[in-house]
This record gives C-alpha cells, sequence and structure tokens, in this order.
C-alpha cells in the first residue's frame, strides 16, 4: 500500500489573514506529480496549531483543514483523507485565570507546560479539546 503523509507543523492561525490560510489549495496541487497509485492518505498537523488558543482561531483551522482535505481528495485521488494532531504550547489558552497553574509555574516552569498543555478539563486545552474531537485522532 502506498501512503502519502503530509506533514506541517507550527502553522500558528491568528487571524483570517494568516498566510497558511490562503494556501491549502497550494499545499494540495504540490501533491498532483505524486504517484498515481496512492491508496491512502494522513495529513499530520504538529505543534502550535493556533496562535494562543481561542475558540476562533480553530475555527479558521477547521476551516483550512476540510479546503486542504477536500482538494487533496482531488488530486492524489482517495477517498477519504485521516488528520493526525499534535498541539504545542500556543494550543493552550494562557488568558484564563488559574490558580493551580500560577502556584506550579512558581515552582518550575517546565511543569506548567506538560500539565496543562494537554486535554485535560482545566481551562487549558479545552478549546484544543474541542476542536480535535471531529478529527478522532490527537496525540
Amino acid at each position: 500500500m502506498k501512503l502519502l503523509l503530509l506533514h506541517l507543523s507550527d502553522i500558528h492561525i491568528k487571524s483570517e489573514g494568516d498566510f497558511i490560510l490562503k494556501r491549502a489549495t497550494l499545499i494540495a496541487d504540490a501533491m498532483s506529480g505524486l504517484d498515481t497509485l496512492i491508496e491512502g492518505c494522513i495529513v499530520v498537523v504538529t505543534g502550535d496549531i493556533a496562535y494562543s488558543g481561542q475558540a476562533d482561531q480553530y475555527v479558521l483551522a477547521e476551516q483550512f483543514l476540510d479546503q486542504l482535505k477536500a482538494r487533496l481528495v482531488k488530486t492524489v485521488m482517495v477517498s477519504e483523507i485521516h488528520v493526525v494532531l499534535a498541539p504545542g504550547n500556543h494550543d493552550c489558552d494562557f488568558s484564563t485565570p488559574n490558580q493551580v497553574r500560577d502556584i506550579v509555574g512558581r515552582v518550575h516552569k517546565i511543569m506548567l507546560h506538560v500539565r496543562d498543555c494537554g486535554l485535560s478539563s482545566t481551562a487549558r486545552g479545552v478549546e484544543y479539546g474541542s476542536f480535535v474531537l471531529p478529527y478522532g485522532r490527537a496525540i
């Protein structure tokens, strides 16, 4: 089985004016010269999908991924595109107060990143968690 693995990293989507949002078609079209016998396609987006973990940034990211997937289906002629997402530190929402985070942050800054950047029920990571649910795969 021939598999296309497309890796995007640190796309930092902040607003509608971000350059990456206008590149979905170009990225997919860059795959057009590949072998026509591709049977599967996985798009992996790692680290810093959003700029600051805000809901509106994930709405834009979802629109971008939907456009990319739709174009890839036509370009590489596969029936389904799978998406795998892995958050980065910018996917954490640091704008909301969190007493536990503040205490841990004072003790050790590394612990802050490790504890709060996952898909926990704390205020941090909630928007990222909602964003990844439709894709079914997240790291």
